[in-house]
């Protein structure tokens, strides 16, 4: 299928599906239950994720350059081999933060 016409799916069963090379630029997906999905070497470019549940979420190899996260619950989230440089949190350089801690 290569229409340029945008599919609509409302109350649809699609477990189990898998979609591959196309373009879902600027769709709007609400109210969809991604339980157990692998989002894999995908362009989320300007993507906002807005009252999502992460519980339990991988996020792995994934460029943050830029990326903003506000309102959140951080609570057990853990940051592991990543890159921190220019990364803040409330305006105090992360990097800051870690040469102090372990200087004591």
């Amino acid at each position: 299928m290569h229409s340029n016409e945008p599919l609509i799916f409302e109350n649809a069963g699609l477990a189990g599906s898998k979609i591959s090379r196309c373009n879902l630029s600027h769709t709007v997906v609400t109210g969809c239950n991604f339980l157990g999905t692998i989002i894999d070497d995908c362009n989320m470019e300007s993507l906002s994720l807005h009252n999502a549940n992460l519980t339990r979420s991988r996020i792995d190899n994934v460029n943050f350059s830029d990326a903003v996260v506000t309102n959140c619950n951080l609570t057990g989230f853990a940051i592991l081999n990543c890159g921190l440089e220019g990364m803040t949190i409330d305006g105090i350089a992360v990097t800051d933060l870690l040469k102090k801690w372990h200087e004591g």
